[in-house]
């Protein structure tokens, strides 16, 4: 569970969370600790400090602190947000994304029957290179591709000049965006529709 600047968080809010965290589920507070209530009333402590600072929960919660606006295209930061990610989600990971330090973002879609949707948004001034991996079932794989350049022309995918591709081969792929690109692959296991 990602938490993103819990400025204004409720006791009730804090209460749910606490359960969550209490009940196995793992979490990333980004930069804020509830430190005004939901009506904007300064609280006497940040409500979610007692998650942040309590022992016990190594591996299982993260807090981020500092600006992370302000630090989102420093490659340590690119470093530092990766690895506490991929921390709290262990070896099974179903993407690995890594932007460079680049105004990219990534976004990944599971649906039943194997497939799955892949969004990238270059929100860069200019073109950007990242590396993707996704965590695929043995197999055989087609790839499309819709991209904001061209909205009307769904194409296939190609790695190294092969348009049906392996779980090995999707498993570390990189990508190169236009700018303000946004691109949305379809990998589906062969034969699907």
């Amino acid at each position: 569970m990602i938490v993103p600047f819990p400025y204004s968080v409720s006791r009730a809010a804090a209460k749910v969370l606490r359960s969550a965290l209490a009940g196995g589920t793992k979490m990333l507070i980004a930069q804020k600790r509830g430190e005004v209530d939901e009506y904007g009333q300064a609280c006497d402590k940040p409500v979610l400090d007692e998650l942040i600072e309590r022992p016990g929960q190594s591996g299982r919660m993260v807090f981020l602190g500092g600006d992370l606006v302000a630090r989102e295209t420093d490659r340590a930061f690119d470093d530092e947000m990766r690895a506490a990610i991929e921390g709290l989600l262990g070896p099974d990971r179903p993407l690995t994304f890594l932007s460079h330090g680049q105004r990219v973002e990534a976004q990944l879609l599971e649906k039943p029957g194997r497939e799955w949707l892949l969004a990238l948004i270059n929100g860069a001034q200019g073109e950007a290179a990242v590396e993707v991996g996704l965590a695929l079932p043995p197999g055989s794989y087609r790839v499309s591709m819709l991209s904001s350049t061209a909205p009307d022309e769904e194409r296939s995918a190609r790695i190294a000049g092969r348009g049906e591709l392996t779980d090995k081969d999707l498993a570390s792929f990189a990508v190169r965006l236009g700018k303000e690109e946004v691109l949305v692959l379809r990998v589906a296991a062969a034969g699907a529709r």
